[in-house]
């Protein structure tokens, strides 16, 4: 074991320099058997420094993985006080420290998080969809959840959407750098559907029930679009429509440019084990209803 081999020189070095400092306190030694002594006594402890650089991890001399990912997505992640909380941020603790991996998160608009992920400034996003124009820059870890993405409406508007093409004429909003899947992305873009983009789900709520703005519908999780909607007071004003638009899984996505993303065969091996252990399912049932519990405390 390199442990034990380095624990070895170690105490030996030690034991070395206590038989030259108490040698010093006995007797008189020449100069030439001193150096012969401190040179030997050298070596051992630069034998050890080298020893322990070649057994530590090389992360542990590497700036903290930065991990971002939805700052208004709950119960999967959302800025709570400046910090990132929610089921993915749990997960990816659990996760990195079993590896022993140090890391801080980073709450950032979500566009914003894309575009650092693509440059390696971020390292990690926990909790996003898999996205083929993403998958140039973003290494794909496996699912740990999923999400339906449904249509919001005012239940004062409701109207039938059977199928995708019922939304052509219709006016939506959605969230900036979102994706609703490979398939409906590509929808969007070839239908020219009338959709505009807002930051959070707060905004989009209030957009789609303004009588001036006569906005249809709003693109967002079936699960984090309740928890808003009841933590604004709203969720008597809207229904979901009962199709869902997209039904998707939430992964990590890793920066192609990131030193860590060698690790992601280990990341997949753990976070599969938490699937299957329903360690993910716990962590769901928990945050919806801490959510559920923050949101219903009174506010001064």
């Amino acid at each position: 074991e390199p442990d034990l081999f380095v624990d070895i020189v170690a105490r030996s070095a030690i034991q070395k320099l206590f038989m030259v400092m108490n040698y010093h306190c006995i007797r008189k030694i020449t100069y030439q058997s001193f150096q012969t002594v401190m040179n030997e006594l050298f070596g051992r402890i630069l034998l050890v420094l080298v020893c322990a650089s070649i057994t530590l991890p090389a992360y542990a001399k590497e700036q903290p993985l930065v991990i971002s990912g939805l700052p208004n997505y709950a119960p999967v992640m959302w800025e709570q006080e400046g910090t990132l909380v929610g089921i993915a941020t749990d997960l990816a603790r659990l996760i990195f420290d079993e590896l022993n991996i140090s890391y801080r998160f980073e709450a950032l608009p979500f566009k914003r998080a894309i575009q650092e992920v693509e440059t390696g400034k971020v390292d990690v996003l926990a909790g996003i969809y898999k996205n083929k124009a993403r998958e140039g820059f973003i290494a794909y870890s496996n699912p740990f959840m999923e999400d339906d993405g449904v249509l919001f409406v005012d239940n004062q508007k409701v109207f039938q959407c059977r199928k995708w093409e019922d939304l052509i004429g219709k006016k939506g909003i959605t969230n900036k750098g979102y994706s609703w899947g490979e398939a409906f992305d590509k929808f969007i873009i070839d239908s020219s559907l009338d959709m505009i983009c807002v930051e959070t789900p707060e905004q989009a709520f209030k957009l789609l029930l303004n009588k001036d703005r006569d906005r249809n519908y709003y693109l967002y999780g079936l699960m984090s679009g309740f928890l808003v909607a009841k933590k604004m007071g709203i969720d008597h004003r809207l229904n979901a429509l009962p199709n869902f638009i997209a039904k998707e899984n939430f992964y990590f996505g890793f920066s192609k440019k990131s030193k860590y993303v060698e690790l992601l065969p280990k990341v997949n091996t753990i976070m599969q084990r938490l699937v299957d252990t329903q360690v993910v399912s716990k962590l769901v049932d928990r945050y919806i209803e801490n959510y559920q519990t923050i949101i219903s405390r009174p506010h001064h």
